[in-house]
């Protein structure tokens, strides 16, 4: 196997879905993971993978490496999402803008991404073409329960990217129907947390063994982040064999969603009173660990020569 180091400037200490891939390729590649402004890469390493905007710029050291830049998406705050950041920020994305891309077209060209989705938006910010290669779901570790609960599960932090607003609002509108939000909640948004609907729940972070059993209890699983770059959460909701209410839009058009939707609390609405319970089988194979640690390791060959 390869001798691979994956050089990346964010904090693995943290729990979160870029630090779980993370771990994913580490497993799948038998890799070091090395913060490059704190630690110089081995001498023995054969093959370097960049993972994010600071990493990739010590391409400019290990120029003589073999490589690929993985991307989780282009920085977003400096492109579709910019219009979101305060005005200070949006001042500072209009000045790397064109620094960021002169780099990545001058110096980056082996590039693989996580969905077609962000495969998309590279091309259309660096005019570069990227493979596909899925962050992968373990779905032997999810249970497969015939069991349906009473409550409908969404997997998300509370942040402004998560429209957890138009859950509330729909959720509002049905009294009957019972929602447990689970995730991480941001100080800004702690309002919403405190709900005065006795159907809608928040339970902030949870460990993985609780959230695999919530995702056995539900009913089906809501997703509604906006323009998701692929989407884990309807993954793992098909691995416990429920069924994904999701906005149609981004990464959620890819993983085979039962129901898409516009992202409006009527349509929201609609779905859910619609909605026919049951749980069922999904053909995961082309998101699973599996398939990613072959695809990976076929790719790092491929450019090592």
């Amino acid at each position: 196997m390869v001798n691979v180091c994956v050089l990346t400037t964010l904090d693995t200490t943290v729990t979160g879905g870029a630090q779980r891939f993370l771990k994913d390729i580490q497993y799948a590649t038998g890799c070091r993971i090395i913060n490059p402004f704190k630690e110089r890469v081995p001498k023995n390493t054969e093959f370097i993978i960049y993972f994010d905007d600071l990493s990739q710029i010590f391409r400019l050291v290990y120029y003589k490496i073999p490589y690929l830049r993985y991307y989780l998406t282009p920085r977003r705050a400096f492109y579709d999402m910019y219009y979101l950041s305060p005005l200070k920020y949006r001042m500072l994305a209009l000045l790397f803008r064109p620094i960021d891309r002169l780099f990545v077209k001058m110096f980056i060209h082996n590039i693989v991404c996580i969905s077609h989705t962000v495969r998309n938006r590279i091309y259309k910010v660096y005019q570069k073409h990227a493979d596909v290669i899925y962050s992968p779901v373990h779905a032997d570790c999810y249970y497969k329960s015939a069991f349906l609960g009473e409550f409908w599960l969404v997997v998300s932090r509370v942040d402004k990217w998560k429209r957890i607003e138009l859950i509330i609002d729909a959720f509002n509108k049905l009294p009957d129907e019972q929602v447990v939000i689970v995730g991480p909640i941001y100080e800004e948004y702690e309002h919403l947390a405190v709900s005065k609907y006795p159907n809608i729940r928040f339970f902030g972070k949870v460990e993985e063994e609780y959230l695999r059993r919530l995702y056995a209890m539900c009913k089906g699983v809501i997703c509604v982040s906006i323009d998701e770059d692929l989407g884990l959460v309807p993954l793992e909701a098909h691995a416990s064999g429920k069924q994904v209410i999701a906005v149609n839009e981004g990464g959620y058009m890819e993983t085979e969603c039962d129901i898409l939707i516009s992202p409006t609390v009527d349509n929201l609405v609609t779905a859910i009173t619609n909605f026919l319970p049951g749980n069922k089988h999904y053909n995961l194979t082309k998101f699973d660990f599996p398939t990613f640690y072959t695809r990976l390791n076929q790719k790092i060959r491929e450019i090592s020569g």
